[in-house]
């Protein structure tokens, strides 16, 4: 976009704003409840409705996690590279390693579908608080989670209607509970790979995590979405500026992030940091030697293992850093003075401590009984007792024969009529 201020790419819930080379003003808020007092007086910028809508549908979502820009007016879609690794390596033979070599199509009808990934562009958000508070009211405990998961079913089934097909919706839970959205979002499900760089060249230095910087990486790659066999006509995108962003010049960036625990308790973090250190890190480094023996088999084992091994790589990054913030002393101090300061603010108000007054004590509890349940569940629902793709395949077509017998409102919330589409699709790849 040539005209200031500069938006780039990704999408859906960051803001990061610059108003000097060396100092930045960073935030996160969804685009429904943006800090408009804020900016207007920070940076003399108010964007209107329209626009902000403009930037949420040019904005896309993948289904395995990633975010994306739509980047023209016929379809096609910018996101990283890693984002693309499964189809690259599912699109791959031992002949043609599309993952080491990279891929290119020079015309519309050489680019290949990729068999899992699903893109969908927010397009409408509402508040749904009122029917999934009034869902569990009065509730606890299993009762309380079948009475939400069947206001999520109702409420989704409502928004979807009989467009199964092109809409997906999603009640999105917000901080923590205090707010649950409804996102309405346009499928495709037909998206087809245009251009991703050799892996050397994307993965330039070999750090496992995207999140480093600099990065002097080209983790990038092109996708196309289709309709009805050609490519989707798309009327908000992101143009590209050749110029790229100024020193001085405000720079927003749209996306869809991950989930934070900043509001977890400190008896939630004690529990996690037991978990990361217990669990992930000694379960994920033996995964990580299984793959770097199997690797070193030949290139073809080490063709067919690069998907796991980056992931598996990226999660021990990242769980190691967790570990390290969450057994810093001064980090969990601050943290148990903050709850200190929250439970007095609670205590002092009569009807505020009837209401919430227990909530630590049953947090701590539930904890408890968490770490009990842990290992079955990993090793069955996680499916780490075996780590086999036909493992995953296998239970879900158990479970969703099963779940399919039940009404939607009284399905588990991952075999909701909302989101059989999407599991078929993968399990057809």
């Amino acid at each position: 976009m040539r005209r200031k201020p500069t938006l780039w790419v990704l999408r859906l819930l960051a803001l990061l704003a610059w108003s000097v080379p060396a100092w930045a003003a960073e935030g996160m808020w969804t685009l429904d409840n943006l800090p408009r007092a804020a900016l207007q007086a920070r940076h003399g910028f108010n964007p209107d409705p329209a626009q902000v809508d403009q930037w949420m549908r040019a904005s896309a979502q993948l289904t395995n996690g990633c975010s994306g820009s739509f980047i023209s007016p016929d379809g096609l879609v910018m996101t990283n590279h890693h984002c693309v690794f499964d189809c690259l390596q599912q699109l791959s033979t031992a002949k043609a390693d599309r993952v080491a070599k990279g891929f290119l199509a020079r015309q519309r009808k050489q680019e290949l579908r990729c068999p899992e990934i699903e893109v969908n562009r927010l397009e409408a958000i509402s508040d749904v608080t009122d029917r999934v508070r009034q869902a569990g009211a009065g509730l606890d405990g299993a009762a309380f989670s079948a009475a939400q998961d069947a206001a999520r079913a109702q409420i989704t089934q409502d928004c979807r209607g009989s467009e199964g097909a092109t809409v997906r919706c999603e009640v999105v839970t917000l901080y923590q509970g205090g707010r649950y959205h409804l996102y309405r979002y346009h499928r495709f499900d037909d998206v087809r790979l245009v251009w991703a760089p050799e892996e050397a060249t994307a993965n330039f230095g070999g750090d496992p995590d995207n999140f480093n910087f600099p990065r002097y990486a080209l983790d990038a790659a092109f996708l196309r979405v289709y309709a009805g066999g050609k490519p989707a006509p798309v009327r908000d995108f992101f143009a590209f500026n050749t110029d790229g962003a100024q020193p001085g010049e405000l720079t927003l960036v749209t996306g869809h992030p991950g989930t934070t625990n900043r509001q977890f308790t400190v008896a939630q973090l004690e529990a996690l940091r037991d978990r990361i250190a217990l669990r992930s890190l000694p379960r994920l480094s033996e995964m990580r030697g299984v793959l770097l023996q199997f690797s070193r088999q030949g290139a073809e084992q080490q063709r067919v293992a690069a998907s796991a091994l980056a992931d598996t790589e990226n999660s021990l990054k990242s769980w190691r850093g967790e570990l390290v913030a969450l057994s810093d002393p001064a980090l969990l101090a601050a943290k148990r003075e903050a709850e200190r300061q929250l439970q007095a603010f609670v205590a002092a108000d009569p009807a505020l401590q009837r209401e919430a007054g227990g909530a630590w004590d049953a947090i701590a509890a539930a904890q408890a009984t968490a770490a009990q349940l842990r290992a079955e569940f990993e090793l069955l629902e996680r499916g780490t007792a075996f780590e086999s793709e036909y493992f995953r395949i296998a239970r879900l077509l158990v479970r969703g024969a099963a779940e399919r017998t039940r009404p939607d409102a009284q399905r588990l919330r991952e075999f909701s009529d909302n989101e059989l589409p999407q599991i078929e699709q993968q399990l057809r790849s």
